[in-house]
């Protein structure tokens, strides 16, 4: 295996950049649940593609974790990212449910490699040549290229949706997932770690190493809650700009929630440093909520406007959270231990996406937000506990 020197490594970082970009560089992510409701009827059918496409990569996360651990990132990487070129193929050619939820299956087999393996893929390269207390600047950076990417798509999406109709936006995303699998093959792979014992004893330890650690567990409970209610509303609110705006500004809106998260961050290693982690969290999850309920409660042509402001705060809060995790993560069970919190992440989520669909059919779009919100604010209880100091620290 070739040894990764420091000019590698900037490619890698770079090359791990641009395939973000490519990622998110989805056109019809706006209205993804308008298309899915459009195809199937119903927005509570709509939830159930949501749900499939989070709860198989429940049941696909710890898995495809021990892969990365054992097979190494790079194939990880390089699997996942032709995972959701077919699903958003699969999307494109849906006339129904049945190849909409073959393209979630898809697309949560594509999250399911990615949630452990790509941090563990940056950690890995930077730790070869020394550089692991970058970790927090350089998820951040390349986390902003993935949301700069989604806030350039967003804008042109809802156009050709608004001009073409809904599923041109879908057919078009193909071409960039087309490229992003050309990228992921240059990427340079990292040393692999030793790991000797079966697949099953890895899981094993390292499902022992999360539930042992206290500081782990109460940061994966927070994080869970927090990001499974977050995105769930989150798909949902073009419902809610629909009633307000015309069809084409909804992906005007997206894009500029996904450029203030790609804004946030590029500066999140320097505001971490700044403010801390905790700081950062239990501040940033009320101010979240505050501007989402207002804008619910007002329910006029400013609301939309007051949705994007939290967008901010999304990237220095994930980069908060995610590098106090790496911390506590064994280096040889990385991602696997990742994959741990994130099948968390997709039970919850798959769990608030058939609430929310269904309580949008009930009760209006409205209501079913406000409880996504309720669902956000219990997590600041979670992170208080993860930096509650031990007895013997007091």
């Amino acid at each position: 295996m070739t040894v990764l020197t420091p000019a590698l490594v900037t490619r890698s970082l770079r090359l791990q950049a641009a395939y973000s970009f490519l990622t998110d560089f989805r056109f019809y992510a706006p209205i993804a649940i308008l298309y899915y409701a459009e195809v199937t009827g119903s927005f509570a059918l709509a939830g159930l593609v949501m749900s499939v496409f989070m709860l198989s990569s429940v049941v696909l996360e710890v898995p495809t974790g021990v892969f990365s651990d054992m097979v190494g990132r790079k194939g990880t990487l390089m699997a996942g990212a032709v995972a959701l070129l077919l699903a958003v193929v699969a999307y494109g050619l849906a006339d129904g449910l049945p190849l909409l939820l073959v393209g979630a299956c898809l697309e949560g087999l594509c999250q399911s490699l990615f949630s452990g393996n790509n941090d563990a893929l940056l950690m890995d390269t930077l730790t070869e040549v020394g550089r692991e207390g970058e970790f927090a600047e350089l998820t951040g950076r390349i986390n902003s290229a993935l949301q700069f990417g989604a806030a350039l798509s967003a804008g042109v999406g809802g156009v050709i949706a608004a001009i073409f109709g809904l599923r041109a936006a879908v057919l078009v995303s193909i071409v960039p997932q087309v490229i992003g699998v050309l990228v992921t093959l240059f990427v340079p792979a990292p040393r692999s770690h030793e790991v000797v014992e079966s697949p099953f004893k890895h899981l094993r330890e390292a499902v022992r190493l999360t539930l042992t650690n206290p500081k782990l567990r109460a940061l994966n409970a927070g994080h869970i809650v927090r990001t499974a209610f977050g995105e769930a509303g989150f798909e949902f609110r073009g419902v809610f700009i629909q009633t307000l705006w015309p069809l084409w500004t909804i992906g005007w809106v997206r894009g500029g929630n996904n450029f203030g998260a790609s804004l946030s961050y590029f500066f999140s290693g320097r505001l971490v440093r700044r403010f801390g982690a905790l700081n950062i969290v239990t501040a940033v999850i009320p101010f979240s909520v505050f501007c989402h309920v207002l804008s619910l409660v007002l329910n006029n042509v400013i609301s939309p406007l007051l949705t994007i402001l939290p967008s901010v705060t999304y990237g220095v809060y994930r980069v908060s959270v995610s590098s106090l995790m790496q911390r506590e993560f064994s280096p040889a069970h990385r991602a696997t231990m990742g994959s741990v919190g994130a099948l968390g992440v997709s039970l919850v989520f798959g769990l608030a996406s058939l609430l929310i669909g269904g309580l949008a059919d009930a009760f209006g779009i409205i209501v079913a937000l406000l409880v996504m919100q309720a669902g956000q604010l219990c997590s600041v209880f979670f992170f208080r506990r993860a930096f509650e100091p031990s007895p013997t620290q007091t």
